[in-house]
């Protein structure tokens, strides 16, 4: 028990220290819109739409002061994945190889990634994301896996994984969009989606249904030309 205790303080010091050194530049260039939507005494599922590197850190700053956000990420971030793969490491950036021991170190969710991110109920991801949520957490995933700008024909394929995550822990869907206007990045948070609205017909009557019909409804709140095709991924 006293192991794990000091493994999460010295992942929460090292998390809190990460927050404070992104806050200073993160307040000159990024433009928070609606936090009163953040639920303060619940923990959610956070989804956003997928803009840059940027997106997990501009989360971080926007969200971070209220709960400790653990995120579900490709495993081609992982330290241990680029170690594993020598000459593919070398290839990756400067600030890839940062962001990827970074999130190592703030004990992200790894799944494995072949064009959107992998998530079936009764995984070890659902299982680990199940009980941060319990412990009061945050957990936040890029429903479409892949940056804006990466995609073929400006087509998303989205998968479930939130859906079932939120509604097997009964936590609320908080969607959030991130946008660049300018020279300023914008963040804006949307209503929570309540775990019971992910049982009726509003979004559809599938689970890959409400995921798709979920973010293309964040999708509606961007500008046009931050605008995506999201089609569902039905396995």
């Amino acid at each position: 028990m006293a192991s794990v205790l000091g493994k999460f303080t010295t992942r929460r010091v090292i998390y809190i220290i990460f927050w404070i050194l992104w806050w200073i530049p993160f307040s000159f260039f990024t433009q928070l819109h609606n936090l009163r939507h953040i639920p303060h005494r619940k923990h959610a599922v956070i989804i956003a739409n997928h803009e840059s590197y940027l997106d997990p850190l501009l989360i971080i700053y926007a969200l971070s002061i209220h709960r400790y956000i653990r995120f579900v990420a490709k495993s081609s971030f992982q330290k241990v994945h680029y170690v594993q793969k020598e000459e593919q490491y070398h290839h990756k950036t400067i600030f890839q190889k940062i962001l990827g021991n970074t999130l190592t170190t703030l004990s992200v969710f790894f799944v494995h990634y072949t064009g959107s991110i992998i998530i079936k109920p009764g995984t070890s991801t659902v299982r680990r994301a199940i009980r941060a949520l319990s412990y009061g957490h945050f957990v936040g995933l890029f429903p479409a896996g892949t940056r804006r700008k990466r995609l073929k024909d400006g087509t998303a394929t989205v998968r479930k994984g939130f859906v079932v995550i939120a509604r097997q822990a009964k936590v609320p869907i908080l969607p959030v969009a991130i946008y660049k206007k300018g020279l300023f990045w914008h963040v804006r948070i949307l209503p929570p989606i309540p775990p019971e609205r992910l049982d009726d017909d509003t979004f559809g009557t599938t689970d890959a249904q409400r995921a798709c019909a979920i973010m293309q409804r964040l999708n509606n709140t961007l500008p046009a030309h931050h605008h995506v095709t999201y089609v569902p991924k039905n396995s």
